[in-house]
């Protein structure tokens, strides 16, 4: 599951897909409703690699 790989990547604290965290990531600005399954909250320049880097390898095989 996807989010197992990133809590263990990020560690389980920076990692959510509680439904009261998906809500209050689901807009921005614009007010738009998106569809958000998982929040992460990286906390360094290296763990936006890491996500980016596993977003590229793995975005054929799910969809994102």
């Amino acid at each position: 599951m996807i989010i197992n790989c990133f809590k263990k990547e990020l560690g389980e604290e920076f990692v959510s897909d509680h439904e009261h965290n998906t809500l209050a990531y689901s807009t921005d600005a614009s007010q738009v409703k998106g569809n958000t399954n998982l929040i992460a909250w990286p906390g360094s320049a290296k763990d936006i690699h890491n996500i980016i880097l596993f977003v590229k390898r793995n975005k054929q095989n799910h969809s994102f």
